[in-house]
């Protein structure tokens, strides 16, 4: 469940200051503050399982990790994300006393009851906008993921279909062992 926790816009600089709240991730979303409560066992195994995938077809190319943050612009936003690929060469070029800015390359949110669609779709928009190859939805519940991709349409993939991860030049991502 994510709750704005001000309410005046804040900067990167003032976010970066804020205490840590146990049991709590925190966001930065368009200025506002967000408490990000912690993943339930499903959304927690899908996301495992989908490292898994990810990191045997892409880990030669970078990094895949989960929860991972970053600054997707110069703005008001700070994200984490469910899931992430950066390629080695922008990896190894973050400072580490800062995080990643840009968005990744791949993005992947695990959608949980507290998820909305405009969310969602909002999250998309940025990262595609900065520098995301793909954005995925996936979607426990539906067993679907959805890809939005900043080179051609969405497409959706359900259990019997192969996601293709053309733009990372990797073997494909059979859908079903994401909800195995």
């Amino acid at each position: 469940m994510a709750t704005s926790t001000l309410t005046r816009p804040v900067s990167i600089e003032e976010f970066r200051n804020i205490p840590d709240s146990p049991g709590f991730s925190i966001e930065l979303r368009n200025g506002e503050v967000f408490q990000v409560s912690p993943p339930k066992n499903r959304h927690f195994r899908v996301q495992a399982a989908l490292r898994n995938l990810l990191h045997q077809r892409l880990a030669a190319k970078g990094l895949v990790a989960t929860e991972f943050p970053f600054i997707p612009d110069n703005g008001l936003n700070f994200r984490i994300a469910d899931l992430a690929f950066v390629s080695q060469s922008r990896f190894d070029a973050i400072d580490d006393e800062d995080n990643l800015h840009g968005s990744p390359e791949l993005v992947v949110e695990v959608l949980s009851p507290s998820n909305t669609v405009a969310e969602m779709y909002e999250k998309e928009a940025l990262c595609l906008g900065n520098g995301a190859l793909e954005f995925w939805v996936v979607d426990p519940a539906t067993r679907q993921v959805r890809v939005a991709s900043s080179a051609g349409p969405t497409r959706s993939y359900g259990e019997g279909d192969l996601i293709p991860l053309e733009s990372f030049s990797a073997e494909p991502v059979p859908a079903a062992e994401i909800f195995a």
